[in-house]
């Protein structure tokens, strides 16, 4: 009889545990779930950290609670929640002595009066009077997040295994929700900082999202848009166009391109015409913006305004104009002068070699006049181009007799095998060839013929090819040939600035063309030329 009394009181032992338990747990998931709550409606973590700590005090009735996040022993831990029997406007602690038990243990820490403990060094200024003190670290997947403390007035009841218990299983729970709060603090923080970046920054910027709806503009796009910033709509505050005043169609507009066809464009120059009238010149940029695994996840585009840019480059090449015009004449009076004077001189003089020099060099300086004009023009867009049908074959042979007339030694293969129609500019176009044809002459082996090719390719365009062999252009410099004042190392002590392949570029693609070259070190060098079909 007695061993059934016995086992009777230990199964209701059990059952009690069993409830205290299981009331601990749906305590402890209370708590957690006000503080996802308070975490969903948009708090940061230092409310998120209040109603833990608020909940840990009410759930064992202590006299206070506080919960704090540690990065070193030096500084205060940041962010610190209190709640409780504490005064208002106590700065954070560092983790120092007793309060460093709590952050450096693995395990909670439990003591029955604070003040007894060999690493106690005192209360702060103003700090209440604590005895039992409970010390449990806040983890998620096995990191520390935060500790949360828990004390009682001096005389108050310490702290037993049932509230470590039953904190404990607050605190795993409610690690999910700091560890979500500080990464959406996180997240918040560089959004801020990237939105007083976009808007510090001196260029018009426009974000969309993945649906290219706006997610973002700056004040510079804004002002870009109108003079009344309150009524400006970033995309369609202004009528885009080209430099020479063109409207462009919506599906030339960088940022269109960007949405539609998946295209970098960079520094792209367009007028933007404002509702007030106002001509606004940008260089305009547009990028699609890729997210993980390379899904689509929005699109910027940026604008920099170039007035200023433009004004002083219409300057410069006026400045330029006039004075290649000068120079012009100073040079051709020169030139002619010693023309006459050495129809003066007894032929195989010393007085005949210098007039001879002296019209070289006029000549040479003609040249060199005429390409800086050149450059001047092309850079501001007022370079007279007037593409028409034009057969490639004659041109090609007409070109290639004048240049081997006035070039020693030059021998020039021409394959033209039939009519080859273009759209291009006749005179435009024997400027470029004569450049390459020139080049080629400079830069190929002695001896070796020159190929020029005319032909039709894929597509209907027209294409004029020159190729010749000798040391070829060094990978390192084939992306820079066509830039101005480019001079290969092979060049040393040639004539000339360095601007015919960066005019005939120029001038290639003022023509709706392109131009490009392949090489190989020590073989062939072929340039490519090829405009529009003349149907097109």
């Amino acid at each position: 009889m007695l061993e059934l009394l016995v086992a009777e009181l230990e199964a209701v032992d059990e059952d009690a545990e069993r409830g205290r338990e299981l009331r601990a747990l749906e305590a402890a998931c209370r708590v957690a779930l006000t503080a996802f709550t308070t975490l969903a409606s948009g708090a940061g973590t230092e409310a998120v950290l209040r109603v833990i700590a608020a909940g840990a005090r009410e759930i064992t009735g202590a006299d206070m609670a506080a919960l704090g996040v540690a990065v070193c022993t030096e500084t205060p831990f940041t962010p610190w929640v209190a709640v409780g029997a504490l005064p208002e406007g106590l700065s954070p602690p560092r983790p120092r002595a007793s309060l460093a038990l709590g952050v450096g243990a693995e395990r909670p820490v439990r003591l029955e009066d604070v003040r007894a403990h060999r690493a106690f060094q005192g209360f702060p200024a103003g700090h209440p009077a604590l005895g039992p003190l409970l010390a449990v670290p806040v983890t998620f997947e096995g990191r520390r997040l935060a500790t949360l403390f828990l004390g009682r007035r001096p005389g108050g009841l310490a702290f037993d295994e049932a509230d470590e218990r039953t904190v404990t299983l607050l605190a795993e729970r409610a690690g999910v929700a700091v560890e979500l709060a500080q990464v959406s603090d996180a997240a918040e923080g560089e959004r801020s900082l990237l939105e007083a970046v976009v808007q510090q920054l001196p260029l018009g910027v426009v974000l969309l999202d993945g649906e290219a709806r706006p997610r973002a503009v700056n004040e510079e796009a804004l002002a870009l848009a109108a003079h009344d910033r309150a009524a400006a709509d970033p995309l369609h505050g202004f009528a885009p166009c080209s430099p020479d005043g063109e409207p462009l169609a919506s599906a030339r507009l960088p940022l269109s391109r960007a949405l539609v066809d998946d295209e970098v464009v960079r520094n792209e120059a367009l007028d933007l015409r404002r509702a007030d009238g106002e001509v606004v010149p940008v260089l305009a940029s547009a990028s699609p913006l890729r997210g993980g695994g390379g899904a689509p996840a929005g699109f910027v585009a940026t604008f920099q305004e170039v007035a200023a840019q433009r004004e002083r480059e219409r300057l410069r090449d006026e400045w330029a104009a006039v004075v290649a015009h000068d120079l012009r004449a100073a040079a051709g009076t020169i030139a002619l002068s010693a023309e006459v004077l050495a129809r003066t001189c007894a032929a195989a003089t010393p007085q005949a070699r210098a007039v001879e020099l002296i019209v070289s060099a006029a000549r040479r300086l003609c040249r060199m006049i005429d390409d800086l004009s050149d450059v001047s023009r092309l850079e501001a867009r007022r370079m007279d181009v007037r593409p028409a049908p034009l057969d490639l074959a004659p041109l090609a042979r007409d070109v290639a007799e004048r240049v081997v007339a006035l070039t020693p030694g030059l021998r020039v293969e021409v394959r033209a095998p039939g009519p080859v129609l273009g759209l291009a500019d006749a005179q435009r176009l024997e400027q470029v060839l004569t450049n390459l044809l020139s080049n080629a002459a400079k830069y190929g082996a002695r001896g070796e013929p020159v190929l020029l090719e005319a032909a039709a390719v894929t597509g209907g365009n027209a294409r004029l090819s020159v190729t010749n062999r000798g040391g070829g252009i060094p990978a390192d410099e084939l992306p820079r040939v066509f830039d101005r004042f480019m001079r290969a190392r092979a060049a040393t002590g040639s004539e000339g600035l360095g601007l015919g392949l960066y005019i005939s570029k120029g001038l290639v693609e003022a023509q709706g063309g392109r131009i490009w070259v392949e090489s190989a070190p020590g073989e062939a060098t072929t340039f490519h030329v090829e405009v529009p079909s003349a149907g097109s």
